[in-house]
């Protein structure tokens, strides 16, 4: 049983707005507006699918003290489980389409139970949602976590624009545990610079 819980947080950005410059401790951090975000504390985009429900959790003050006194996830615990978001439920601003030159962050607290070696968990994707709307294959991105050993590596996933389409993939060398804690996920992207992928796992 995995259990993906709260606060995803979906940000979009051109390189001309991000800050380049190699920063430290004392200098203030690049900020841009999330694209989307989802507490699951208030109603937000999207709704829930099969046995997905919200329930209150231990992500809370003051052991973790940037979060409410009260505070509700999102649980997934079995297939089918999800939080289904049609582009439509967004704002006409709030694009989730990328192109080269973008850079795509997420950013998610996660409690996992346990995952199978080499099976595949989503915490976010963009397409294949096995509809006949859509082919299978239309797939866009997606932050995904793969079971190997008992822990949970961050790989990313998307698929090239054009008549090809070939998918990447990117899977970290190191994960979180499957330990029923709360572990903070961040994955930063710019398209089109397989070098700019990096993510981090409490921090």
């Amino acid at each position: 049983m995995a259990l993906f819980r709260p606060h995803f947080i979906l940000a979009l950005a051109t390189l001309s707005g991000l800050a380049q410059e190699v920063q430290n401790d004392l200098d203030p951090l690049p900020s841009i507006d999330p694209i989307a975000q989802w507490t699951f504390d208030q109603p937000g985009a999207g709704s829930l699918t099969g046995r997905a429900k919200i329930e209150s959790n231990s992500l809370i003050r003051p052991e973790y003290p940037t979060f409410p006194a009260k505070n509700k996830s999102l649980a997934l615990p079995g297939h089918p489980a999800a939080w289904r978001v049609r582009e439509s439920d967004l704002p006409v601003s709030s694009s989730l389409r990328f192109t080269n030159g973008e850079s795509i962050t997420i950013e998610a607290w996660v409690s996992l139970n346990s995952i199978s070696s080499n099976s595949f968990a989503y915490l976010i994707g963009k397409g294949r949602n096995k509809t006949k709307t859509f082919t299978p294959e239309n797939q866009n991105w997606a932050l995904r976590l793969k079971g190997d050993k008992g822990y949970a590596l961050p790989t990313f996933l998307f698929r090239s624009a054009g008549a090809e389409s070939n998918y990447h993939r990117w899977t970290a060398s190191e994960g979180l545990d499957a330990d029923g804690a709360w572990h903070h996920l961040a994955l930063s992207y710019t398209f089109g610079k397989p070098e700019s992928i990096v993510v981090y796992i409490d921090g």
